[in-house]
């Protein structure tokens, strides 16, 4: 599942957007890959995301994270 976060249009007219994707991987069992990326339409190849970030996480990991990001 890749979703997006955020993204902000600069008055050139360029965009620039960060995207989280959650993965399922097949070793080791059980983790997930949680990868952070941005794109900017003003770089040189706008096609290309830059990595900001890749996590592998256990179910325990996972849990936790959403247990913060669900924390008021």
């Amino acid at each position: 599942m890749k979703k997006l976060i955020h993204e902000v249009e600069e008055q050139s007219g360029n965009n620039y957007q960060l995207w989280a994707e959650l993965t399922e991987c097949s070793r080791p069992e059980g983790y997930k890959a949680l990868k952070f990326f941005s794109m900017y339409t003003g770089a040189s190849n706008p096609e290309v995301p830059w990595n900001k970030g890749q996590f592998f996480l256990p179910p325990e990991a996972l849990k936790n994270l959403k247990d913060l990001l669900e924390e008021k």
